[in-house]
C-alpha cells in the first residue's frame, strides 16, 4: 500500500479533537482521512478501535470500509506489534450502517427501550405487504361513517373512482413524517399552523422553509455568477460580448436577494431575472472560457427560473387555500395517525421492527433515559459519521445523544452530493453544523 502523505487540511482532520465537520469534495479522499483518523487515533493516541463507532449509509460500503480498516492496521502492526490486539478487535468493531448499530443498542438495553431482545428486522418486501393491508383497513374504516372533512379531502385528491390517490397520500405522509425525531409533534404543529391567521406565507412553517432554501440558492448563485463576471473581465475580447449579460443577471440576483428578505409577497412580485442576449463572438481567443461562461450563464438561468416558479401566488391567495383546506389536511393527518397505529399494531403481534421503527425505538430509548445515554456516551472515544449530509434528523438525534451531546462527533460529507433525499435525508443539517461555531470546520476541496 502506497504511503499516505495528507495535506495541510487532511493532516487537521486527522488530528483535531472532536466535534468536527470535514466538508469534503468529490475527489478529496474524505474515506482516507476518516480511516487514518481511526489508525491515528489507535496508533498514536493509544485508544482502542472497539470503543468507535463508524457509520456508514449502505452494508456494501460498511463491508468495504471494514476491510480497508483492517488492512491498514495489519499494515502498520507489521512495524508496531502492539497493535495486533487492535487487529484482531477489528472484526468486532461497530463499523455499519445507522440501523445495525440502532438495532444493536435495541438489543442491549431491551428492557429500557421496551421491546423483545429477540425481535427481527422486517424486510422491505414485506413491510410494503404490511402497510398496504393497515391502509386498506384503514380507509374502509372511515368509509363507515364518512365525515365532510373526509369527503373533501377524497374530492381534493382525485375522481373518486378509486382509492389510489389517498392511499399514496397517507404513504408519502406517513415516510415524511419518520424522518422527524418525533413525528406527532410535527402533526401537532402542522394543525397549529394550519388555525394561524397570517399576513405573509414567510410566518407558516412551509413559506418560511421555502425562503430560507432560495435565500442560499440565489447567495450561492450570486457568488458563481460573480467569480465568473471577475474570470471574464481578464479577456477584453469575452468581455466586451458577455460581460454587460452577466453584469445585469447578477444585478437582478442581488435585487432578487433583496426581496426575499423582505418576505414572501416581495419575492412573488419580483420581475423576472434578466439573462440577455450575448454579442456575437466568432473565434474566440479563449473558446474554453467563452463556453464556460454559456454553460454556466445556462445553469444559472435554468435555476433562476426554478426559484421564481416557487411563488405561484401572493400572501393573500395562498391563504385563502390554505384555510379552504385546512379541513381535508386534518383529516389526512388524522388518517396517517389511525393508519401509522395499525400498522405498529400489526408489527407488534408478530415481534417485527422495521428501519424506521429502529431509529425512532432508539431515539425515545435514549430521550426517555438520559442517564443510559450518558453511560453509552462514555463507553466510546468517538462516533464517526461517513457520508453526513444524507442523515436524517432523527438519525441526527440519536448521534447527538450517543456523543455526549455531540462533543464526540466526527463528521465527514459534501452537500452536493447527497443522494438519499428519497429516504428523508435532510442536507440542510449538515450545513447548520458547518456553520456552528462550536464545531470545528475543515475544508478539502
Amino acid at each position: 500500500m502506497a504511503e499516505f502523505k495528507p495535506t495541510g487540511e487532511q493532516k487537521r482532520a486527522i488530528e483535531l479533537t472532536t466535534p468536527i465537520i470535514v466538508s469534503a469534495g468529490a475527489g478529496s479522499g474524505k474515506t482516507t482521512v476518516l480511516t487514518h483518523r481511526l489508525l491515528h487515533n489507535i496508533e498514536i493516541n493509544k485508544k482502542s478501535i472497539d470503543r468507535f463507532v463508524v457509520i456508514t449509509f449502505t452494508k456494501a460500503t460498511a463491508t468495504e470500509l471494514r476491510a480497508k480498516i483492517s488492512s491498514m492496521i495489519e499494515d502498520a502492526a507489521k512495524k508496531n506489534p502492539a497493535l495486533r490486539k487492535q487487529q484482531a478487535l477489528v472484526r468486532n468493531a461497530e463499523i455499519g450502517t445507522i440501523h445495525s448499530f440502532c438495532a444493536s443498542l435495541l438489543r442491549a438495553n431491551s428492557t429500557e427501550a421496551g421491546v423483545s431482545p429477540d425481535f427481527k428486522i422486517i424486510s422491505e418486501e414485506r413491510a410494503q405487504t404490511m402497510m398496504n393491508a393497515a391502509l386498506k383497513k384503514v380507509i374502509d374504516s372511515m368509509y363507515v361513517n364518512i365525515s365532510p372533512e373526509a369527503e373533501l379531502l377524497i374530492n381534493s385528491l382525485g375522481n373518486g373512482k378509486n382509492d389510489s390517490a389517498l392511499e399514496s397520500a397517507v404513504l408519502k405522509l406517513y415516510e415524511s413524517m419518520n424522518s422527524h425525531a418525533v413525528p406527532a409533534d410535527w402533526a401537532n404543529r402542522m394543525v397549529n399552523e394550519l388555525d394561524k391567521d397570517i399576513k405573509d406565507i414567510e410566518e407558516t412553517i412551509w413559506g418560511a422553509e421555502i425562503l430560507k432554501g432560495l435565500k442560499r440558492k440565489t447567495s450561492k448563485w450570486i457568488d458563481r455568477m460573480s467569480l465568473l463576471l471577475s474570470e471574464l473581465q481578464e479577456d477584453a475580447q469575452i468581455s466586451a460580448k458577455y460581460g454587460e449579460s452577466i453584469s445585469a443577471t447578477l444585478d437582478d440576483l442581488s435585487d432578487f436577494a433583496d426581496a426575499l428578505k423582505s418576505g414572501w409577497d416581495a419575492a412573488y412580485n419580483f420581475r423576472e431575472i434578466s439573462f440577455s442576449k450575448f454579442g456575437t463572438l466568432r473565434n474566440p481567443e479563449n473558446p474554453e472560457l467563452a463556453q464556460k461562461v454559456k454553460n454556466t450563464r445556462d445553469a444559472c438561468k435554468k435555476a433562476a427560473k426554478g426559484m421564481q416558479n416557487k411563488f405561484t401566488a401572493d400572501s393573500a391567495a395562498l391563504s385563502k387555500e390554505m384555510k379552504a383546506s385546512a379541513g381535508a389536511v386534518k383529516e389526512l393527518l388524522k388518517l396517517e395517525e389511525r393508519f401509522r397505529e395499525e400498522y405498529s399494531k400489526a408489527k407488534d403481534g408478530k415481534n417485527l421492527l422495521d428501519y424506521s421503527d429502529l431509529e425512532h425505538k432508539t431515539y425515545k430509548m435514549l430521550q426517555d433515559n438520559p442517564e443510559l445515554a450518558k453511560r453509552i456516551s462514555a463507553g466510546y472515544e468517538e462516533i464517526m459519521v461517513d457520508e453526513f449530509q444524507d442523515v436524517s434528523r432523527v438519525q441526527d438525534a440519536i448521534f447527538q445523544a450517543v456523543s455526549d451531546n455531540g462533543k464526540k462527533l466526527f463528521m465527514v460529507g459534501d452537500v452536493k452530493q447527497s443522494i438519499y433525499r428519497f429516504r428523508l435525508a435532510d442536507p440542510e443539517i449538515f450545513i447548520e453544523k458547518t456553520k456552528s461555531k462550536i464545531i470545528e470546520r475543515v475544508d478539502l476541496p
